[in-house]
C-alpha cells in the first residue's frame, strides 16, 4: 500500500514473534510517541494519512474476488466466529480468512455495509 503501512505491518509483526523493533522503526514509534504527547494523534505522529484504514480494507476486499454479498456473509460470520479470538492471539489466518481478517482489522471489527462492500468493489481505484 505505502512505505508507512508496511512500515506499520512489519513493526506489528515483529512484535507478535517478540522480536526487537528495527532501530528505524523504534525511532519512529518514539516520535509517533512524542506526538501524541504535543497534542497530535497516533496516526499523525506515524505519518498515515486521512482515511488509510478504509484504503486497506478496500484494498483487501478488492482482492477476494466475491460479491459485495457475499463478502457481507463471510465477513459477518467470521466476526461472530473466530476474528477476535485471531486478533487477541496476534494470529492472521491463512486462505480466505486472511481477507476477511484484513478486512475487519481496517475496519477495527465493524463489518462494512453490502452497499459500502459494493461501492468499494465498484470503484477499485486506490
Amino acid at each position: 500500500m505505502t512505505a508507512v503501512t508496511e512500515r506499520l505491518d512489519r513493526m506489528r509483526a515483529d512484535c507478535v514473534a517478540g522480536r526487537a523493533l528495527e532501530a528505524a522503526d523504534a525511532i519512529a514509534l518514539v516520535n509517533a510517541f512524542d506526538g501524541v504527547e504535543q497534542g497530535r494523534s497516533l496516526d499523525q505522529g506515524m505519518g498515515l494519512i486521512p482515511g488509510w484504514r478504509q484504503a486497506r480494507a478496500r484494498e483487501a476486499v478488492c482482492g477476494a474476488g466475491l460479491t459485495a454479498a457475499a463478502l457481507h456473509t463471510a465477513l459477518t460470520r467470521y466476526r461472530a466466529a473466530g476474528f477476535t479470538a485471531d486478533r487477541d492471539a496476534g494470529r492472521e489466518p491463512d486462505g480466505d480468512k486472511r481477507v476477511l481478517f484484513q478486512t475487519l482489522v481496517a475496519t477495527r471489527g465493524k463489518v462494512p455495509s453490502q452497499v459500502t462492500l459494493r461501492r468499494w468493489l465498484r470503484s477499485n481505484n486506490f
